[in-house]
């Protein structure tokens, strides 16, 4: 089942969770966590059968002992993997009464819409695609079929994206990634921001702000005056009323404003090396580089390790030598 146009995360605005989030969303970044981490104690739950098709060729003589032992290892290796995957969990629905209540503190949080390609788009990991939870009474069946096929990445899909009908209600997709920890997504992933009926006006004033010139869409989630629904309002961000976002650049000191732009981004398989271009209306200095290029690593794919950054004119082709170029490595800078 392909993708809906955008997912939904939601998210709890609690004094202790709210500085996090932020974070992630400023450094567009996500975090993948363990079946040990999530809220259904039955996650991961499976039926064994291929472990009996084993015993039987054991008990017909079918294979020797060593060769049977070899293939169970393997099973009960990449059965194991459940344990070790990361997984990012959104929703199909931001209008869902349960989803707020349980999720989104209440109300008095907050729901992120993304865009699912730009989500995915990051090859550190085998994360390529979004999946679609099935809903079931019973556990999924790994059987020979699907195990002699040696397609590991179905196999870990069936593991993890099987859930009983009570939880249908989350109508949940989910993005699978080797392990758990923090995950960089595409700068212009995050499309929309919807608020809980109860959230605070400083809690909506902070995102709306540390998200601002980004073409983000806000909207306001309030109850239906006479049915039991929620519905949404757009809501204008007066400091988004211009896209700006990694477009400008502002000196802390002088207030003087840089005009750029990202005109390629090219990442490496390994995802070792991020190669950023950007294109500005003259010629700027030192301290301006290292400021754009210092913002540019830490918004655009922040968890590779290293971020070069070069610097052209307007209208100047990619074989035309940089007026400046930046290193960085985890984030600190290493030469201009």
């Amino acid at each position: 089942m392909p993708a809906p146009a955008q997912l939904f995360k939601y998210r709890s605005a609690a004094r202790d969770e709210l500085p996090r989030h932020l974070d992630l969303l400023a450094t567009n970044c996500f975090w993948a966590s363990t079946i040990e981490k999530l809220n259904d104690p039955c996650e991961g739950y499976h039926k064994d059968g291929f472990s009996p098709f084993l015993n039987l060729f054991e008990k017909l003589s079918i294979g020797n002992a060593e060769q049977l032992n070899s293939v169970r290892s393997a099973f009960q290796e990449l059965t194991q993997r459940r344990f070790k995957t990361g997984i990012f969990s959104l929703s199909s629905d931001p209008l869902n009464p349960q989803m707020w209540a349980h999720y989104a503190g209440s109300h008095n949080g907050f729901c992120v819409g993304y865009k699912p390609d730009l989500l995915v788009d990051n090859l550190t990991h085998d994360g390529r695609k979004i999946y679609h939870v099935r809903y079931s009474k019973k556990p999924a069946t790994l059987g020979p079929g699907i195990v002699l096929r040696r397609n590991d990445q179905e196999t870990v899909k069936r593991l993890l994206c099987t859930k009983s009908p009570p939880w249908g209600y989350e109508k949940e997709y989910r993005i699978l990634v080797e392990q758990e920890g923090r995950i960089s997504h595409h700068y212009d992933a995050i499309r929309t921001i919807y608020f809980g009926s109860k959230m605070t006006d400083d809690h909506r004033s902070l995102i709306m702000t540390t998200l601002a010139g980004r073409g983000i869409q806000f909207l306001d989630v309030l109850p239906h005056p006479s049915q039991y629904v929620l519905e949404a309002r757009p809501i204008n961000n007066p400091a988004d009323e211009e896209i700006t976002y990694l477009r400008q650049h502002v000196d802390a000191l002088t207030g003087s404003k840089t005009a750029y732009e990202v005109t390629g981004c090219k990442k490496h398989s390994s995802f070792n090396k991020i190669e950023i271009d950007v294109q500005t209306s003259e010629e700027v200095n030192s301290a301006t580089v290292v400021a754009i290029s210092a913002e540019l690593a830490r918004c655009i794919y922040s968890t590779a390790k290293r971020h070069f950054v070069r610097f052209r004119l307007f209208g100047e082709p990619e074989s035309t030598l940089p007026f400046a170029l930046t290193a960085f490595e985890d984030g600190q800078l290493v030469s201009k």
